[in-house]
């Protein structure tokens, strides 16, 4: 509201922005907490504040010599007040309204700024631009000590146009079996699985996507320390101290989505996520406990370095809206450390599955927390997601689901049969003893009486388009590091040259374990780059595998001598040279290789356009 300030009696002749005293005036759903009766913080005078607003000033942006489409921005702080010096603390760097750089200060706890002499000349390097409109505006600015803000300074940068492609990174958690069994769920799994699958399939960026699946069941266990080193690597942090790669990093033309299902509790008004490896026993909330779980301040910490055009944070777990809802919660210009602060700097949209008092449920008929089901059965597989009229969008399918939760919910508290079949509500719990493991939907008063609202914070701003037709081929490659894996492949004769130097193929089945399929594949192709690689049956059930996930195909992941070269996006090193290749081609059955199908053709795509062909027996 730039026609209102703030006039304090001991400075008559000034005016202050209304955002200036945010900090000491703002309360987040003050007209709930009014008619609640919750008692509201203390507030002192304005002018027993220290007033003194520090001038600050964008000299200069300059483009990277050594990076295209990067540039440092230099910026000054002015603390000069006649004679004294007042310290300024949090100096932060915006790009478009999102914050992309902050001054650790002199002692790298609080952030303050000494300003020797009255001046602090900074310059904040390695900015990324973003690939379009080609136009930014950079803000800056700064708190004193008693956190009033100064005034913005803003300038305007123009640059060339990159060719840089917007991308997806998702990161799916959920956990069923922790180390601690007694808060073992049953379809927390299930939820960021689909998640994985899903999304990619109906958010059409250019770029690809690139999906970290930290799941009960899968490769990654889905605990503290893979979440913090992954949410870093995203930021572009390094744990190893070896450089990032720009695969494993989100830019500013990049969507970053993190999704969580488990239990999550609250404790001392702080929200935390229990990820799997949580110790002790039974259902106590411990100091032990909390050491290992992940909260609302590790969020922040893990996150306040990352870039990216859209952050979105879904968190389908009891007691979510703590993290939206907490006293600690105050998005705005404050100069705190709280996860609102980060909410506010990064323009994070947050949906939580309940307020900060209530359960999130499962349901066994639909195997999914309600939340996740809402999202991503109804709002995208049965594309409800919309507003009639108008493109359907990241921000509303959060909203979508807000609602859409509310009403399930209802309907089942209404007895109403969904999926089929009446099911039972089962507990992602926050710990309390009170609440059983599982109780039937019919007699479970305590749960349905109590209601499951969504929450959203959603700061405003663009939203990345989704697709409610699931796009024909979706470029998923995994964001976590592949572990090599011990594959042996027998020995087979060697494959002769063409005649006409065609490339040559033969493919083997080594073994059929289950739904586990390990393919052998020779490959005589001088001078040629393998670009992809597909499976599909000549008759039999319908069956389609892809390394590079094109066609709406099942996964391979294709590797050689321990080393994966693809696994649902782009080939990492598919150089053949002049000597044969032997291939590993891994891939999930769905009957096919169980008995459902007459033979199988595999098919080897180079990046000149030839493939070749091989046709494989079924057993």
């Amino acid at each position: 509201m730039d026609g209102v300030h703030w006039v304090v009696a001991s400075q008559p002749g000034r005016t202050f922005p209304l955002d200036c005293f945010m900090r000491d005036y703002y309360q987040p759903r003050l007209t709930e907490y009014v008619l609640a009766g919750r008692k509201l913080p203390p507030v002192g005078e304005l002018g027993e504040r220290n007033l003194f607003q520090h001038a600050v000033t964008i000299t200069a942006i300059t483009p990277d010599p050594k990076t295209p489409g990067r540039v440092a921005v230099s910026v000054e702080v002015s603390g000069r007040d006649g004679q004294a010096i007042h310290p300024a603390q949090d100096l932060k760097l915006f790009r478009d309204g999102r914050m992309v750089a902050w001054h650790p200060g002199d002692n790298g706890r609080d952030r303050i700024l000494a300003l020797p002499g009255g001046l602090l000349r900074h310059t904040f390097t390695d900015i990324p631009l973003p690939a379009e409109p080609g136009k930014v505006s950079f803000t800056a600015y700064a708190f004193n000590a008693d956190r009033v803000r100064s005034e913005r300074a803003t300038r305007e940068y123009t640059y060339p146009v990159g060719r840089t492609q917007s991308r997806l990174f998702l990161v799916a958690m959920g956990v069923n079996d922790f180390d601690n069994p007694t808060w073992n769920l049953r379809y927390a799994a299930n939820d960021a699985r689909a998640f994985a699958d899903i999304l990619p399939r109906h958010l059409p960026v250019p770029g690809g996507a690139a999906v970290a699946l930290l799941a009960s069941g899968e490769e990654t266990k889905p605990d503290r320390d893979t979440l913090r080193s992954l949410l870093l690597r995203l930021s572009g942090v390094s744990e190893s101290g070896e450089p990032v790669p720009y695969s494993a990093r989100s830019g500013p033309n990049d969507v970053v989505v993190l999704t969580v299902a488990s239990h999550g509790l609250t404790e001392d008004d702080t929200f935390y996520i229990l990820p799997a490896d949580i110790p002790g026993k039974g259902m106590n909330v411990t100091p032990e406990l909390l050491s290992k779980a992940v909260s609302a301040d590790d969020l922040y910490a893990w996150l306040v370095d990352l870039d990216a055009k859209e952050i979105i944070l879904i968190l389908d777990t009891c007691e979510s809206g703590a993290a939206l809802g907490g006293e600690g919660f105050r998005p705005g210009p404050l100069g705190d450390r709280g996860f609102g602060q980060l909410a506010y700097d990064k323009a994070i949209r947050v949906l939580s599955a309940t307020n900060e008092n209530n359960a999130a449920l499962e349901y066994d008929q639909l195997q999914h927390g309600l939340l996740s089901y809402a999202l991503l059965r109804e709002g995208l597989e049965k594309g409800e997601a919309t507003k009639p009229g108008s493109e359907p969008s990241l921000r509303d399918w959060l909203a979508f689901g807000r609602d859409r939760t509310t009403e399930i919910h209802r309907r089942i508290s209404d007895g109403e049969e969904l999926g089929g079949g009446r099911g039972k509500v089962v507990f992602i719990d926050s710990g309390a003893s009170k609440t059983p493991d599982r109780i039937p939907a019919s007699t479970s008063s305590f749960s349905l009486a109590l209601g499951q609202a969504p929450q959203l914070f959603d700061p405003g701003g663009s939203s990345a388009l989704l697709s409610l037709v699931p796009l024909a081929s979706a470029s998923v490659r995994p964001l976590l590091p592949q572990s090599p894996r011990s594959i042996t492949l027998p020995s087979y004769p060697t494959l002769s040259p063409a005649v006409d130097g065609r490339p040559q193929t033969k493919a083997h089945t080594v073994r059929v374990d289950g739904e586990s399929v390990l393919l052998a594949l020779q490959l005589l192709a001088p001078g040629k780059e393998v670009a992809a690689v597909r499976v599909d049956n000549v008759g039999g059930v319908s069956s389609l595998w892809r390394s590079d996930g094109k066609d709406g195909a099942a996964n391979i992941t294709v590797s050689r001598g321990g080393t994966t070269l693809a696994s649902g996006g782009t080939m990492t090193d598919g150089t053949l040279g002049n000597d044969e290749m032997l291939l590993a081609l891994s891939l999930k059955d769905n009957g096919a290789f169980a008995g459902k199908a007459t033979d199988f053709r595999i098919t080897v795509f180079f990046t000149d356009g030839q493939r070749a062909m091989s046709l494989l027996e079924a057993k």
